[in-house]
């Protein structure tokens, strides 16, 4: 089979699926001359891969991309990620590419065959503490020297524009084209490979039975609680009803997915970039509402396993010789935002308890010469058994995030507990969304010069 491409077919071929766009070129080829190609079928997945995310082409966004692909491929050419398989030459080349608010153009410098740096030209319309997060894309490219890198959650729309921005950049330094009219057309969505049979969906499929029905789940910030009204079987109104402890700005984005969940009558719905957490609160919050509309039993939660008594022990008598004292340090340390944090700066004080037990004992012995001595044995040990942070007052709004990460958020343990348990602030998780503040508190425990864990001393009179 031959394929034959001219600018007609190109055009043409832009505006198809990539793989409507082989068909195509295929069949065009039986009448024209080209290079052979053997196996069409299996250039599809490869002329898919050169197409850019959310539905933009590479480079001008025709089929000439596609085609490069195909023809690469005949010669044996069957890598999957096209960009670090060329070869730029060394110059400037500027790409733009659609963010969350707007257009953004970067320029990215080729030195020596390789990607040098990135730059951002413009970006007027994007959120800027967003559009900080989704730069951290630009590291990972460098660092890659391939821009099919993961996006940023949290900042998906822009880190996605900056990236599909480098790929048209890097298509010009591959010496393809970027410029002409079709430069922001775009491609239909990629066809999915077929799969197994789609899921029901539980709750479209489900009748509902007419009333007010209230649900909660956890968000953000706490516990989302919603009221769902059904109306002749079908969802008719959402209404929250308390939300105290989610961030106002924050959770007004949320609420877009009411809407959403109306108009589709089930809460399979997308959540909402950038407010992710709260979004997924109110999802499952009416799912909740939902399950009892339908008639279904909530999961019961499973009952405490009762403790077993203990076995009653003989009080013991204070030991004279033993003394217990409870120490405490601190130390002051900055909370600094990661390039992902949207908070300001701010001081806080770590206090740290360690339990010093001291245990005296005292031996007489006498030796072979029949001389007595008096031995002095002294063991303290030094445990830690507490951790407090005095609340600043520059960090009110933060008090929420200090909280969860020293006492745990969820399942989650707490830098406290961890430490406590390990005897050590070294290899200690980090408590998810509160993580500036549990570096902070490890960083003023590794600061104090604690010396835990047991010492023995003797001493002979």
């Amino acid at each position: 089979m031959r394929i034959f491409h001219n600018d007609t077919v190109d055009r043409l071929a832009k505006r198809l699926i990539p793989g409507v766009a082989v068909a195509g070129l295929a069949a065009w080829g039986i009448a024209y001359g080209g290079p052979e190609l053997e196996n069409v079928p299996g250039l599809i997945p490869l002329a898919e891969a050169v197409e850019l995310e959310n539905g933009e082409s590479t480079s001008s966004g025709s089929a000439a991309g596609t085609l490069a692909a195909l023809n690469a491929a005949s010669q044996g050419g069957t890598s999957s990620d096209p960009f670090t398989d060329g070869t730029y030459k060394d110059g400037t080349y500027t790409g733009t590419a659609r963010g969350f608010g707007g257009n953004i153009t970067v320029k990215v410098t080729i030195s020596g065959g390789k990607i040098a740096s990135i730059d951002v030209v413009s970006a007027p319309a994007e959120t800027p503490s967003y559009f900080a997060r989704a730069k951290g894309v630009i590291s990972q490219i460098l660092s890659k020297q391939s821009p099919n890198v993961d996006t940023v959650s949290g900042a998906t729309y822009s880190s996605n524009g900056i990236i599909n921005a480098v790929k048209r950049a890097l298509t010009q330094a591959a010496g393809g084209t970027s410029g002409g009219e079709d430069e922001t057309s775009s491609v239909p969505a990629n066809p999915t490979t077929p799969t197994e049979p789609a899921k029901p969906d539980d709750f479209t499929d489900g009748t509902y039975k007419d009333g007010a029905y209230t649900g909660t789940a956890e968000g953000f910030g706490g516990n989302i609680t919603v009221k769902v009204t059904i109306s002749g079987g079908q969802i008719k109104a959402i209404d929250v009803v308390s939300a105290k402890d989610e961030t106002p700005s924050y959770f007004e984005r949320a609420k877009a997915v009411i809407a959403q969940v109306i108009a589709k009558q089930t809460p399979n719905v997308d959540t909402v970039s950038g407010a992710t957490y709260s979004s997924n609160g109110i999802l499952n919050a009416v799912r909740r509402a939902l399950t009892q509309a339908s008639g279904q039993p909530e999961e019961p939660e499973q009952p405490d396993t009762p403790e077993q008594p203990e076995e009653p022990t003989t009080p013991q008598e204070p030991d004279e010789n033993t003394e217990t004292e409870d120490m405490v340090y601190s130390a002051e340390v900055s909370c600094v935002p990661d390039e992902f944090g949207d908070f300001d700066a701010y001081d806080m004080t770590v206090a740290v308890t360690v339990r010093q037990t001291t245990k005296t004992e005292t031996q007489t012995a006498t030796d072979a010469d029949g001389n007595t001595k008096t031995v002095t044995k002294k063991t303290v040990t030094r445990a830690l058994s507490n951790i407090a942070v005095t609340r600043p007052d520059a960090a009110s709004e933060n008090w929420r995030y200090i909280t969860w990460a020293l006492d745990g958020r969820g399942s989650a343990a707490g830098i406290k507990a961890q430490a406590i348990e390990k005897q050590s602030f070294g290899g200690l998780d980090v408590v998810s969304r509160a993580t500036c503040s549990s570096k902070s508190i490890v960083e003023a425990g590794k600061m104090l010069d604690l010396a835990l864990g047991t010492t023995v001393t003797e001493e002979e009179q």
